[in-house]
């Protein structure tokens, strides 16, 4: 709403009544609560939470806050703060009827904000399906009655489905096993954890594969329950093996020592190096996998702070990545993040001791260097450490951050040698032959 017509809103008498003075740090409203009062910013500025997320500052004067509640009659999706001395006019919900009837013009201006925050979620929702599209593993998203909200490229060759003729349905008769499908979303539904699942599925073309399948919860604010995310990949040549080595083992017991033996030699010289590659392979999918993962989600969370240079922000984006990793396998040491002109723009410690590269230094003496077929980069460096004064060895992982097809900087993953060759048999050569598309 322009000022001009704020001004001529508040030369009424009755919207004088409205007029409310808000104190520093008072809230609102807060996230959930059912009410349905109309606000209009007169002064001041305020701040949205969703959760412990800030979301964004209302600084315009005339902006309009609780649209959304109002218009759905529905609970509040953020709570909203004062950050300094604030006045607003506080329209209670049996009076915004005739308040809008006097004052036409906020209720024009309620809808036109309205299909403003629609076109911006609209893209912003294109962008991630775009993101998601580039991910190795099938990404599928349901509701809380486990019906299918969206899925990425990998999950209809997965599945041999396309999604026009899945959206909406439910994601159960995607799987041979139904039964155990609906006991993971009952074990998720009852806040118990859930381990990966192996589920058979019956492909159009491919006849009955193996999936392995991870979940994730997807939370609103106040941590309610709202739908599951599952990331799924084909393990059936995995399985199929496995199958053969025990029916192999059942038939040698009662053959004879003899027999054992020279069935032992030909496993070991045949079959086992087999798997052993099957098993590095899957290895290697799985950890090429994570890290795409975890740099999508870094890469979105620091886009808008390396655009506006709050390294405050960045820095926040790195605790809370590592405070939502917090009990996993440790696979990174650090995380650096540099800017276009490759200083130090952030940093954190797995540990949370603090910065692992002081603000500011620079990278610009080291060579990165591309990979054909690849957007990474491995760094080979030495720090020193009170351990080492001579410096420490590092391998570092740098991948491009961009906006808008720009680079704007770069993400580095200061990689934990030891989990990679303990867990995944990988090593320093090994990282040069992975492969990441561009997001």
């Amino acid at each position: 709403m322009e000022k001009t017509a704020l001004e001529y809103m508040l030369k009424s008498p009755k919207v004088q009544s409205y007029l409310t003075p808000i104190r520093p740090g008072q809230v609102l409203f807060n996230e959930g609560d059912f009410t349905q009062d109309l606000c209009v910013l007169v002064s001041g500025r305020l701040e949205v939470f969703r959760g412990d997320q800030k979301m964004q500052e209302i600084t315009e004067p005339g902006a309009v806050l609780g649209k959304i509640s109002f218009v759905l009659g529905s609970r509040r999706t953020a709570t909203v703060r004062a950050i300094d001395e604030t006045q607003v006019l506080l329209v209670p919900q049996k009076e915004v009827g005739d308040f809008l009837k006097e004052f036409p013009e906020i209720a024009w201006d309620i809808p036109r904000r309205l299909a403003q925050e629609v076109d911006v979620a609209s893209h912003v929702l294109s962008g991630m399906k775009e993101l998601c599209d580039h991910l190795p593993d099938a990404f599928l998203m349901s509701d809380r009655e486990g019906k299918i909200l969206s899925w990425n490229r990998a999950a209809e060759e997965l599945f041999g489905c396309d999604w026009e003729g899945m959206y909406q349905k439910p994601a159960e008769i995607l799987f041979e096993d139904r039964e155990e499908f609906r006991n993971i979303l009952d074990e998720i539904l009852s806040k118990a954890p859930v381990k990966e699942r192996i589920l058979r599925i019956n492909h159009p073309r491919k006849g009955i594969r193996y999936i392995s399948t991870s979940t994730n919860v997807l939370s609103g604010g106040h941590k309610q329950f709202q739908g599951v995310v599952f990331l799924c990949r084909d393990v059936t040549a995995t399985i199929t093996i496995e199958k053969k080595l025990r029916r192999l083992w059942l038939w040698l017991l009662p053959a004879g020592f003899l027999t054992m033996l020279l069935a032992a030699a030909f496993l070991w010289s045949s079959l086992f190096p087999w798997n052993r590659q099957e098993r590095r392979d899957t290895d290697k999918m799985e950890l090429q996998s994570l890290i795409s993962r975890d740099r999508f989600l870094l890469g979105s969370s620091l886009g808008s702070a390396m655009r506006a240079g709050d390294q405050r922000k960045a820095i926040l984006a790195l605790n809370t990545f590592f405070q939502n990793r917090r009990g996993k396998n440790g696979l990174y040491e650090g995380i650096v993040v540099l800017d276009e002109g490759k200083k130090v723009f952030a940093s954190r410690e797995a540990n949370g001791s603090g910065a692992v590269s002081k603000a500011g230094t620079s990278y610009a003496a080291i060579q990165f260097e591309n990979i054909s077929g690849s957007t990474h980069c491995v760094l080979t460096l030495f720090r020193p450490d009170p351990a080492h004064p001579m410096g420490r060895k590092r391998v570092d992982l740098a991948f491009p951050l961009k906006s808008d097809g720009k680079r704007t900087g770069w993400l580095l993953f200061q990689m934990n040698m030891e989990i990679l060759k303990g867990k995944y048999g990988i090593d320093e050569k090994a990282l040069n032959r992975l492969r990441f598309k561009d997001l």
